[in-house]
């Protein structure tokens, strides 16, 4: 039997293009898509701050900046510009998850008519799952407000609170590798009994590798900064070592945000 509607053509492909945004997945609505553009525009971010942050890094070996009289400012600078680069990315992240499904606006209006035709308790667990994600991005903007403060005052020209600065990126860090952390917590129980299990996590394993990475680097960055503290940078080597800490935290993101590119890249023309 052969149903004929007005405009058939255009609206079957419509129905199906639209369908199968929301039957992918293993069929499972309640895992929204990412556009090719929104991932790739994200990934470069990261990608881009990633190596901001890495020549930021290079500047601070006393070989550096005692040979080159501005490199703690372009250090700064970089640093600067790097953070500010990471919070626009995690700021397009929540807003995404805040408001509605960067380029998937299609996709947002069927989630919402499916969602209402489903039991009470679905509904609510894709709003709990919600929450904690912007929970979880919040999180990491609050750390890389905090990257991004002490950047600022990396900058020679505010040296006099050079080291509120360095107290600004303890707490960034801190603030970044918790919030990691929570998420690969928030992955390990994404099963049946929505408990604890570490063989979850290896069920996307470049994600696992990713936030690993994350995690290591902003804890160099953690560590790397204390040994930068007055009291204990006294002499060349103390400053080259919290330095190659830097450099090491910043190389762990440069390696992440190429997986993640890498990882997109793959998945789009699979």
């Amino acid at each position: 039997m052969k149903i004929v509607v007005k405009g058939t053509q255009q609206n079957m492909n419509t129905v199906n293009e639209e369908d199968r945004l929301i039957t992918d997945s293993n069929d499972n609505i309640l895992v929204r898509p990412r556009s090719f553009q929104w991932q790739i525009f994200q990934g470069t971010l990261y990608l881009i701050g990633s190596l901001c942050f890495t020549g930021g890094s290079c500047m601070y070996f006393t070989d550096v900046f005692h040979s080159y009289p501005k490199a703690l400012t372009f250090g700064g600078w970089l640093f600067t510009i790097g953070s500010f680069i990471f919070i626009f990315a995690d700021l397009q992240d929540w807003w995404d998850y805040r408001t509605g499904y960067c380029f998937n606006y299609r996709y947002r209006r069927l989630l919402d008519v499916s969602l209402h035709s489903l039991d009470r308790s679905i509904s609510s667990s894709e709003d709990d799952n919600d929450t904690e994600i912007e929970l979880n991005v919040y999180g990491s903007m609050c750390g890389i407000a905090f990257y991004l403060a002490g950047s600022i005052l990396f900058i020679p020209i505010f040296e006099n609170y050079l080291a509120i600065g360095e107290w600004f990126f303890i707490f960034g860090s801190t603030f970044c590798y918790l919030s990691l952390i929570w998420k690969m917590y928030r992955s390990a129980c994404k099963n049946s009994d929505y408990k604890f299990h570490l063989r979850t996590l290896l069920n996307d394993i470049p994600i696992l590798i990713m936030d690993i990475l994350s995690i290591i680097g902003n804890i160099c960055f953690f560590f790397g900064t204390i040994l930068f503290l007055s009291y204990i940078n006294t002499s060349d080597f103390y400053e080259n070592r919290a330095a190659f800490f830097f450099v090491f935290g910043s190389g762990c993101f440069l390696l992440s945000s190429i997986i993640l590119q890498y990882t997109i890249c793959c998945s789009h023309h699979r």
